[in-house]
């Protein structure tokens, strides 16, 4: 899995999901989860933010994240894939994406 497949995962995950996971995932707020998560996965902040934004449109998100425009084609692949996924599931799949990631600090 590439670092963008494994961002865009994650991105999807926080969208579909919002606070309930980033709760999961053990963190207080957003901002926390995305910088702390960006990190580990190699990336700046700002492209989780954004790729999550992208996701919004799509889950059903009260956010309004990028809705002046179609997604783009990987948005919409990803959201087919994972649209009927359990939040179970879908946790157990993330939180082992963010254990096998490289420690970078």
């Amino acid at each position: 899995m590439t670092k963008s497949d494994r961002l865009s995962l994650v991105a999807y995950y926080l969208s579909k999901f919002d606070m309930k996971a980033v709760e999961r995932l053990g963190y207080s707020n957003r901002s926390e989860a995305m910088r702390i998560i960006s990190h580990k996965l190699g990336s700046n902040n700002e492209y989780l933010k954004r790729r999550r934004d992208e996701f919004d449109v799509l889950t059903g998100s009260h956010r309004r994240g990028q809705c002046n425009r179609p997604p783009v084609p990987s948005v919409t692949d990803y959201h087919n894939q994972f649209k009927n996924i359990s939040f179970e599931e879908f946790t157990g799949r993330v939180v082992q994406l963010l254990c096998d990631a490289p420690d970078l600090n």
